[in-house]
């Protein structure tokens, strides 16, 4: 999910006009080819099928308040912008408010392709920072832009270590190994900035622990 404060935006159902919704449309189209471009060898054909395949909603505030009870049985927590439950089920992101549906938009489809097992096996701040990461990378946006910036700023540091394509893999093919490998590289090598390596090490820690 994505969290974010922005400016007044439009629903893309009966109160968007023809050109929003075509601007939504190409948003995603565009969005959906760059994951595939540069996820395309960690993502199965059948999920990236299913991506294209099923449209994101673009909700105004009272749709997807509606959306989110139907999908979790509760309602969105103060400043969520976007969901998603499963690759066979649409992405949500609420336009009404929110300054930066490009990011949000990529953020909720990079979290549809990947797999749930790895959804729910890894840390949430290394999987809220490589998704959101990702997310700024394809909009251009900094990542003191992101309400994840710490976590963006973490993956980063990772990245130096281990490559963009490792951390892919661990995203998408849930392979740790060299994600941790690095970790603890950058933790050795560099104590700068030290707080929230730590923190993605000791969640991956506890993880190991209780699995």
């Amino acid at each position: 999910m994505r969290n974010e404060l922005g400016h007044q935006g439009a629903s893309e159902g009966e109160q968007a006009q023809p050109m929003e919704r075509t601007y939504y449309r190409d948003l995603e189209a565009a969005a959906c080819s760059d994951i595939e471009r540069r996820f395309g060898p960690h993502i199965s054909s059948e999920r990236l099928r299913a991506l294209k395949e099923v449209p994101t909603i673009f909700a105004n505030n009272e749709e997807f308040q509606r959306l989110h009870r139907e999908a979790t049985g509760r309602n969105p927590e103060d400043g969520m912008l976007g969901f998603s439950s499963s690759i066979d089920a649409p992405s949500v992101v609420l336009v009404e408010g929110n300054g930066d549906v490009p990011d949000t938009l990529y953020h909720e489809l990079v979290h549809r392709v990947t797999p749930p097992e790895i959804i729910h096996s890894m840390p949430r701040s290394l999987l809220e920072g490589i998704t959101e990461l990702r997310a700024n990378q394809a909009v251009g946006h900094a990542p003191e832009q992101s309400i994840y910036d710490r976590e963006v700023r973490a993956v980063r540091l990772l990245e130096q270590g281990a490559g963009e394509e490792t951390v892919n893999k661990a995203l998408l093919e849930g392979n740790f190994h060299e994600v941790k490998a690095a970790m603890d590289r950058e933790i050795a090598k560099n104590e700068a900035a030290t707080e929230w390596r730590e923190r993605l090490r000791e969640d991956l820690n506890e993880d190991r622990k209780s699995s």
